[in-house]
């Protein structure tokens, strides 16, 4: 999985310098046995939203942790970005969802998230949003290792 990650943050450099943001992988190496192109399509998109709903208040930190839970991985995206609205968790996957508070703020459709849920969905995986995060986001995605 690191290997994913480390293509990655090649593509997303420059994005994270134009935004004077930067990004930490904390991640055990872990072999996950999955599509390589569904895994980078997820992957592009958390980094991609992490990037287009940062905060213009503070540098943009992304932070990603890959953690090995036996059979299943856990892969946390935390971002010090402005946020998910309050009631807003279960409907961020909905296809074409997008908060009227934000749309005209941020450019975008309404549905990565929910491509990411479906690829997710395909791969015997779950996402969900961490309704505690204090500043930012926190999406967790669990999959199975094996296919």
């Amino acid at each position: 999985i690191n290997d994913i990650f480390i293509i990655l943050l090649t593509d997303f450099t420059i994005q994270f310098e134009e935004v004077g943001g930067c990004f930490e992988l904390e991640s055990e190496n872990i072999e996950l046995e999955a599509d390589l192109i569904c895994m980078k399509q997820i992957f592009e998109n958390l980094i991609s939203n992490s990037i287009k709903y940062r905060s213009q208040e503070r540098s943009l930190l992304l932070k990603v942790s890959v953690v090995d839970m036996g059979a299943d991985i856990l892969i946390i995206f935390e971002d010090n970005g402005i946020g998910i609205i309050h009631g807003d968790e279960e409907k961020l996957f909905d296809e074409y969802y997008r908060n009227k508070d934000i749309a005209d703020k941020v450019e975008g459709h309404g549905i990565g998230l929910s491509t990411v849920k479906t690829l997710l969905d395909s791969h015997g995986g779950v996402i969900w949003v961490d309704p505690e995060a204090i500043v930012g986001s926190s999406f967790n995605l669990q999959l199975p290792k094996l296919q």
